[in-house]
């Protein structure tokens, strides 16, 4: 009796302890400690691999580190650095498991043009990759692909383009946002854009974010005044010029953390920004594509860091880092909607900052990935999403 009762008392104190928490800390899992680098981006396979690129500034060149990681492993399954004594890493990387075996690997390089885009495909997974083949170069000045890189498939904007393409924008550069759409076999295609020139506001931008749904695309960035605009290209005309992209005419005034995101899926494209004033601020989420639903607020009181995702049905998933330095996670309930789950704790503060965080979710299974400590290195956290 009083080892049931014990029992008892055992379990009711851990669920306590889970609500104080707003959700169970995710299992035994922990953190795997990767590459001596920083600004790692993340892609989740079907099976629930991830695939991280991120980048090292080093001397005498500039280093992009790959690595494939499975389910409960501490070590990559693959890996692979890239580096190119003539040109620096401008913006980083970006991997795309494209099933069949089919990876594309991206890499960002700056400055015999500005910004010169090459693209490595594997065809066993992820292990390998065959040369490099170059598909962009845009010699705009300050253009990269820091804000984001998207993955479209063929016949995605038929009939204005039938080849698969890459979108990439930047987004921290005094000329505002640039955008580029290139094929994936080269030869370097057409040059991208300032996508923010001759908006309001867009001379100067601090973030930048793509997004698909269908055959709409939209671009996000954050202008000098703290305010996040949008504009959007729904196909007839060339992607890779101004006049072909609309905007919308009311901005969102952010918070000084403001990292504006998109995410998109067959439900929409949804809008996740920082706002508040000094010590309030926190995250809200909008629906900006499809029927407008927003904002609703994501977040209490965060450190800024945050990061959204859709998965291949247009369940949106964001997480966090809150204000007491814990790494937080939620999803939409209902597809296409603003329904939002309980904040869930996916892992305590232990003087991380979580510094670039990003996540990608794919068939429930979700990898969280960072850059931490000094020297920094990135760290990868699997995760169950719902």
């Amino acid at each position: 009796m009083h080892k049931l009762r014990a029992a008892v008392a055992g379990a009711w104190l851990a669920a306590l302890i889970s609500l104080t928490l707003g959700g169970a800390v995710a299992g035994a899992a922990k953190p795997v400690k990767l590459d001596r680098a920083t600004t790692p981006h993340v892609a989740v396979d079907s099976s629930g691999r991830a695939y991280i690129v991120s980048s090292e500034q080093t001397s005498p060149s500039d280093a992009l580190h790959y690595c494939r990681l499975s389910p409960g492993a501490n070590a990559c399954s693959a890996s692979k650095v890239i580096t190119d004594p003539s040109r620096t890493i401008d913006g980083g990387g970006y991997a795309f498991p494209l099933g069949g075996g089919r990876v594309l690997l991206l890499d960002s390089r700056c400055c015999v043009h500005y910004n010169d885009k090459f693209l490595y495909t594997s065809t066993d997974g992820g292990k390998t990759f065959g040369t490099a083949v170059q598909i962009g170069s845009n010699d705009l000045n300050g253009s990269g692909i820091a804000g984001g890189a998207l993955y479209v498939p063929a016949g995605a904007f038929a009939p204005t383009y039938e080849p698969e393409q890459i979108l990439t924008i930047n987004g921290p550069q005094t000329i505002g946002s640039t955008f580029q759409a290139t094929g994936t076999t080269g030869p370097a295609s057409a040059a991208g854009f300032g996508i923010s020139e001759g908006e309001a506001g867009g001379a100067l931008t601090f973030s930048g974010s793509i997004a698909r749904s269908g055959h709409v695309v939209m671009a996000a960035y954050t202008d000098e005044g703290e305010n996040v605009r949008l504009r959007y290209w729904s196909g007839g005309s060339d992607i890779n010029t101004t006049g072909g992209w609309l905007g919308q005419s009311e901005p969102r005034h952010a918070s000084i953390y403001s990292d504006a995101q998109l995410a998109g899926g067959p439900h929409g494209i949804y809008l996740a920004y920082n706002k508040g004033g000094s010590g309030h601020e926190h995250w809200v989420l909008e629906r900006v594509s499809g029927s407008f639903l927003g904002p609703t607020k994501l977040s209490p009181t965060t450190t800024g860091f945050g990061a959204l995702a859709a998965d291949s049905k247009g369940r949106i998933h964001f997480i966090w880092r809150d204000g007491q330095g814990r790494l937080r996670y939620r999803h939409t309930k209902k597809l296409g909607t603003l329904g939002l789950s309980k904040p869930e704790t996916l892992l305590g503060s232990g003087n991380r900052s979580f510094a670039n965080l990003d996540h990608a979710v794919n068939g429930g299974r979700g990898w969280a990935t960072w850059n931490d400590g000094s020297p920094s290195h990135v760290f990868a956290f699997p995760f169950k999403a719902r």
